[in-house]
């Protein structure tokens, strides 16, 4: 008896917590998530709501959107909180797959006929949002579950896809306005140009550390833009926007001219991208036309991939998969942009028309290098083994800086750790048989390693001049030509004062997200939002730098017991280091 009493009273609760969760417009927190043994609970709740207390098609499809949002805030949170790969691989699939469900539900409801402006408009969101979060935690995630994120980018952006082409045919039914669509099509603009300019920023400062952006980032980067320039074109062709293109006219005009500027300042120049946006700033009446071209350019592409398969084959040469892959994503995004053509929503059919191009060119590429497979592979395997020499000699140059009692600044150290990734990456691509892919990667490797000498050089001269990088401060300064050891605090350096630095913790993180700081100076973390928070830093040497407790397991270099809202917690930076910071 009592065991049905306390089965009865924990779903009680549940569902209780579920209700309330869903009621909340913004983003719901992520609460328990898959690292707790709890986490089951939370989802029997989700499945109590939709199986038990809702009955309506279209309600059960929203509630799912909101558990999606939940999900996806999960996801963040373990990735953020540094889980293991098999949690952050868990919560990456329950993401993925509910916003798969919802993405199947408006199909099929929309097929029905049903009124879903409402499940619409959550879904552009919920579609948004998972490119937003995906992009943030992508590169903060174990190595081993960055495959899976990228390929929840791709649903994500799917998603997207389909709520925009939804968006229409509900405003055709009369279910949704014509103003409210206005507004879904705005707000997805400025989300994706906000986007946009957020991996600007990244690829900017990965790109002053590195020298230049690295091969896979780049590439997102491209998907990113041809995601904005799709919804560009879909505003700019269809004539339910035709109020909105009037009302934002000059906005359209500056996101074009941003976007073309962004693809020559992390050199992703595209031809048909920018004939595409030069018709949208110059001439809208153009845009049809354009996109016309390039579904032409795509069925020659896609037609010319076809007929080289075929060839090889009756040759009776092994294509590899990933070709076979290629041919068949071409087809069927080729097939899709023409059925999109002809439907009119020439926003899908430039976003389908350009995939389909990418594939076949992509594919293409094998049939145009006149080397045997064996030696492309052969010549891949040397650029890789040249990128681990280079590895090898740069770390060998960093035992002996630090043999000589030299502090390896920590650029450095990232350097290596990515040429390393870039040398994985080539050895993937090779054995899908990109030897193309692989050749970027490995050269790439080679390239960004090479700057190690420099780094330990500029390294060398900030301690005898007595400077410091990013959060890294000198105690004390060598001095050539004398046989002694001098303080820093000589008196250029002592004249300076020590200077307090504020970092406030908003809802979207540490602001600013960098600090630059020296010996002596203060760092105050303030906490700005409704819920409490704890600046930590990362993990070890930081706490035997810091030994010092601060009442909890922690040192005294965490906010070991939280700060409320306004509250605030302060740290002095005395040894030498660059410190990370999570909530």
């Amino acid at each position: 008896m009592q065991k049905n009493s306390f089965l009865t009273l924990s779903v009680a609760v549940l569902l209780v917590f579920s209700l309330q969760v869903s009621a909340q417009d913004a983003q719901p927190e992520a609460g328990v998530t898959p690292s707790s043994p709890f986490h089951i609970f939370d989802r029997f709740g989700d499945w109590a709501r939709l199986n038990l207390l809702t009955f309506n098609q279209v309600r059960k499809a929203e509630i799912k959107a909101e558990i999606a949002e939940e999900r996806l805030a999960e996801l963040k949170a373990v990735v953020l909180e540094g889980a293991s790969e098999d949690v952050v691989n868990q919560a990456e699939s329950l993401s993925t797959a509910v916003a798969e469900e919802v993405e199947t539900d408006v199909s099929r409801l929309d097929e029905e006929g049903r009124n879903i402006a409402d499940l619409t408009d959550k879904f552009n969101q919920l579609s948004l949002r998972h490119q937003a979060v995906i992009e943030e935690i992508l590169e903060k995630a174990p190595a081993e579950s960055r495959e899976a994120l990228t390929k929840a980018l791709e649903v994500s952006k799917r998603g997207l896809e389909k709520a925009g082409e939804v968006v229409l045919k509900q405003v055709e039914k009369g279910n949704l306005e014509k103003e409210r669509a206005e507004k879904i099509a705005e707000r997805t603009i400025e989300q994706l140009k906000k986007q946009v300019e957020n991996r600007s920023e990244a690829l900017k400062k990965i790109t002053e550390e590195l020298g230049e952006a690295p091969p896979e980032l780049q590439e997102r980067f491209n998907a990113k833009l041809q995601l904005l320039e799709k919804e560009l074109v879909n505003v700019e062709s269809n004539e339910q926007f035709k109020d909105l293109r009037e009302r934002i006219r000059e906005d359209l005009k500056a996101t074009v001219e941003d976007a073309r500027e962004f693809r020559k300042m992390h050199n992703v120049e595209d031809e048909d991208s920018d004939d595409i946006l030069e018709s949208i700033s110059e001439d809208g009446a153009k845009v049809v036309e354009r996109v016309e071209k390039i579904l032409s350019k795509a069925k020659e592409k896609v037609a010319e991939l076809e007929r080289s398969v075929a060839q090889a084959q009756t040759n009776g040469k092994e294509i590899p998969a990933r070709v076979s892959s290629l041919l068949d994503a071409a087809q069927k995004h080729l097939t899709e942009a023409v059925a999109a053509f002809e439907a009119k929503n020439f926003g899908r059919a430039y976003g389908q028309a350009t995939s389909a191009l990418q594939n076949a060119k992509n594919g293409n590429k094998f049939f145009e290098d006149e080397d045997s497979d064996e030696e492309r592979d052969e010549n891949v395997l040397e650029k890789i083994e040249e990128a681990n020499k280079k590895i090898a000699e740069a770390e060998r140059k960093v035992e002996e800086f630090k043999s000589k009692g030299g502090e390896v600044p920590a650029e450095a150290l990232r350097v290596i750790e990515e040429a390393k990734k870039q040398v994985v990456l080539a050895k993937e691509a090779l054995a899908k048989s990109d030897f193309a892919l692989a050749l970027r990667h490995a050269e790439f490797a080679k390239k960004v390693v090479e700057k190690i000498g420099a780094l330990l050089e500029r390294a060398r001269k900030a301690v005898n001049s007595g400077t410091s990088n990013t959060l890294r401060v000198e105690t004390k300064t060598e001095v050539k030509n004398e046989e002694v050891e001098r303080p820093a605090n000589t008196a250029s350096s002592a004249a300076r004062q020590p200077q307090v630095r504020q970092v406030k913790i908003t809802a979207e993180g540490f602001l600013p997200r960098e600090l630059e700081v020296k010996k002596g100076d203060t760092v105050v973390w303030t906490n700005a939002t409704a819920k409490p928070s704890w600046p930590a830093s990362a993990m070890l040497p930081t706490h035997d730098v810091y030994p010092e407790k601060g009442g909890c397991i922690a040192s005294a270099f965490d906010a070991c017991k939280g700060l409320a809202e306004g509250e605030s917690f302060k740290v002095q930076f005395n040894p030498i280091g660059a410190w990370k910071y999570h909530d």
